[in-house]
């Protein structure tokens, strides 16, 4: 065995990875990719949001939310409305093509994931997803 294959680290990163390649695949036919149905989430969850607060919600830079958004929008996934409270700015809104879209997915999300924790009980599952928000939580503390 590799020693790095000891390191918690890297076995987050290359489960992230194995499980990021599956989603890929699966969601390929609706030529979406994770990170664009992570966007489609988040409106389904909040219409008509800045793309600064999506970019916060999402934890991913203002230029890398522009570029998925940029794509959706060529796809007809989402619009973009004027912001009257900031003429700088747009309100992401999504299409009921983008609704209908992400829904397919999210079905898909949920199958992969069902596979992925397979042999692990409902309450394991929700304590790993528990221990997830804490690392998350103490690694932002180290990077503010």
């Amino acid at each position: 065995m590799n020693p790095v294959d000891h390191s918690l680290g890297f076995q987050l990163g290359r489960t992230h990875r194995k499980l990021y390649n599956l989603l890929s695949g699966k969601f390929k036919s609706s030529d979406v990719t994770p990170e664009q149905w992570s966007v489609l989430c988040c409106l389904i969850e909040e219409e008509d949001i800045t793309q600064k607060d999506l970019s916060s919600r999402l934890h991913k830079d203002q230029p890398t939310v522009t570029r998925i958004l940029d794509c959706l929008d060529r796809k007809g996934f989402i619009v973009r409305k004027p912001n009257k409270a900031d003429r700088r700015s747009y309100l992401i809104g999504i299409t009921d093509e983008g609704r209908a879209v992400e829904a397919s997915l999210h079905d898909v999300e949920h199958r992969v994931m069902d596979s992925a924790f397979q042999g692990m009980k409902e309450d394991e599952v929700k304590q790993f997803g528990q221990w997830l928000a804490l690392i998350n939580g103490n690694i932002e503390k180290e990077t503010n």
